[in-house]
């Protein structure tokens, strides 16, 4: 969900209201990023590698 239109497999649509919540995500996701100055790919990356357990 970081850059494409798909999320489990279902193409999803930003016009399409039931979709609205997975594009707000990654739109929240990629500001908190920026302010960061990271990118989306190593802040996935890096929460991966240290997610407890």
């Amino acid at each position: 969900m970081m850059g494409s239109d798909y999320f489990n497999y279902i193409q999803l649509d930003r016009n399409n209201p039931e979709h609205q919540h997975y594009y707000n995500w990654r739109d929240k996701f990629n500001s908190l990023c920026a302010e960061y100055n990271i990118t989306p790919p190593a802040a996935a990356i890096y929460f991966g590698l240290h997610v407890p357990g």
